[in-house]
């Protein structure tokens, strides 16, 4: 198995680590650390109430949306649901003045 294989399929990566550890109480340690990472989503948003939040306020552009939601979600997060969620058209954009604006897309299936 080569180190990018291994890498890319993280819980075989964690069950390994797991059993390279002989002492009760670090393995419980590390149970618990991989249990953190597994669930590092913290106080993310998620796409739906990104949609949501442009549902309520159709036509903003990208930067507009972003300044409400920036202590929640970071800059690249929400690129990247926006990606997403254009990609499975569930918003689409209009150019208003050269810059696209979002909307909720009300015939998606």
């Amino acid at each position: 198995m080569s180190l990018k294989s291994s890498v890319l399929d993280f819980g075989m990566l964690v069950g390994v680590r797991e059993l390279a550890v002989d002492d009760p109480e670090k393995k419980i340690k590390q149970k618990e650390k991989t249990v953190k990472i597994q669930n590092n989503s913290g106080n993310r948003m998620s796409k739906n109430s990104v949609v949501d939040f442009i549902q309520n306020n159709q036509g903003l552009t990208s930067k507009e949306i972003f300044n409400f939601l920036k202590n929640k979600v970071s800059k690249r997060t929400f690129q990247r649901y926006l990606a997403e969620l254009k990609k499975s058209k569930i918003i689409t954009t209009k150019l208003k003045e050269g810059l696209p604006t979002y909307y909720v897309n009300l015939t998606t299936p």
